[in-house]
């Protein structure tokens, strides 16, 4: 009985109470802006996942960037895969004049890699650089969300403007991989560099 006494007795001083107050509220906080920030990024890739799609239905291949003409256009995702199962769902049971659509991943190391379109996310940006060598002079859509994608060499650069995600074209770019992106895709970008 008197060690319960005691017990009862001891405070926490007030700054102690405070520390211990706004440790539990930050822990609170934390947890439950977590699934928030975590949907918030989800969204994204929904959406970005859908962008990549419909960039491909808006894009002309010369005829040679398919071994056959029922060949898949394949979407490479370079690095890790920040879409989850968002890009799948989205092109599931889908095609594009006769090509049905697959996704690739693809190792950071690879540089005889297949594709048609190939994203490179911001998380592999170190990779960007080479990626775009590798992809140079072939028939490859490539399309990021590093800054200054456009003005390294890349084709489509997803941007954030007002809270939206939009995207740029290099068009100039796409020409020289022999690519015909269409002219109604090219109003819908933020700018146009090199028109």
């Amino acid at each position: 009985m008197e060690i319960l006494s005691a017990y009862r007795r001891r405070r926490l001083n007030p700054q102690t109470q405070r520390g211990l107050a706004l440790a539990l509220t930050a822990f609170i906080f934390g947890v439950l802006l977590q699934p928030a920030l975590g949907a918030e990024a989800t969204k994204e890739y929904q959406l970005k996942a859908a962008f990549l799609y419909n960039f491909a239905k808006f894009v002309e291949w010369p005829s040679d960037a398919f071994p056959k003409s029922d060949s898949p256009i394949i979407i490479g995702i370079v690095g890790g895969n920040p879409f989850g199962a968002d890009l799948e769902k989205t092109i599931k049971d889908r095609t594009i004049n006769g090509h049905p659509i697959k996704i690739c991943l693809i190792s950071e190391r690879e540089t005889n890699f297949v594709a048609q379109v190939l994203f490179i996310a911001a998380a592999e940006d170190r990779l960007v650089d080479n990626v775009l060598r590798c992809a140079a002079n072939r028939p490859v859509l490539t399309v990021g969300e590093s800054d200054k994608f456009i003005q390294r060499g890349g084709l489509i650069n997803f941007v954030f403007e007002a809270d939206k995600v939009r995207f740029e074209i290099n068009a100039e770019a796409a020409g020289r991989a022999g690519l015909h992106i269409s002219a109604n895709l090219q109003k819908l970008a933020k700018k146009v560099p090199g028109k």
